[in-house]
């Protein structure tokens, strides 16, 4: 396996890989989440967020195939008295084929990404998880994560 920066000409892939995901979370929670002829942006969208130099997209590979890939971008802390100035790196989506699950991918994908948020100075990884994914939820505390947060919701009637 191989892991390496994403380029313009993975956005097939990427979207294939992007649905896998989007269908789990059309499954789990229809009232937020639809499926979309391109789930993981459009090509322009994920050109630009390939260009940016505060994100980056890092695809693994196996055999020639993309088999799994994160999507991570850095966020400073918002400019108000209260916060400490920090970096973090936001993990917006990460994705491996289901062939693939378990076989350690997900695992070097996010090392990689904190390889490269330590070279942009940040402090943390942080991303969000729905309620739902326990999966998810279990490989993320695997890495060490720890909820800092929670979001809660209520529907107006």
């Amino acid at each position: 396996m191989i892991i390496r920066f994403a380029v313009p000409e993975d956005f097939e892939a990427f979207s294939r890989l992007a649905g896998q995901g989007l269908q789990l979370h059309v499954l789990n929670v229809p009232d937020i989440f639809q499926t979309a002829d391109t789930p993981g942006g459009s090509r322009e969208y994920f050109r630009e967020y390939l260009a940016n130099p505060s994100s980056a997209v890092f695809v693994a590979e196996e055999d020639g195939h993309m088999v799994g890939y994160v999507k991570v971008a850095t966020k400073d802390a918002p400019n108000f008295p209260i916060f400490l100035p920090k970096r973090i790196l936001f993990v917006s989506d990460i994705e491996v084929d289901k062939k693939y699950a378990r076989s350690g991918i997900g695992r070097a994908l996010m090392e990689k990404a904190t390889e490269w948020g330590k070279a942009k100075n940040c402090f943390e990884l942080q991303l969000d998880v729905h309620a739902f994914n326990e999966v998810a939820q279990s490989f993320y505390r695997k890495l060490g994560f720890e909820v800092i947060v929670q979001r809660l919701a209520k529907k107006i009637d």
